[in-house]
């Protein structure tokens, strides 16, 4: 639902400038809160696997410190 409201934000300030003042808080709250979980969703299964590799070597150095 959050993200039909962001497009139909974005296409109204097209024609309404002024409605970019009503979208630009949606659309930051929305990129850094979720951004995490749809990223994840666009990579290829090797990217997956790097990237959740990367995650746990991270996770793994943090616990040593």
């Amino acid at each position: 639902i959050l993200r039909a409201m962001m497009i139909a934000s974005v296409v109204l300030s097209v024609f309404q400038p002024l409605a970019i003042i009503l979208a630009t808080p949606p659309a930051f709250y929305f990129a850094f809160n979720n951004a995490p979980r749809w990223a994840l969703e666009t990579l290829s299964e090797p990217s997956k696997k790097e990237y959740r590799r990367a995650i746990r070597r991270d996770a793994v150095s943090k616990k040593e410190s």
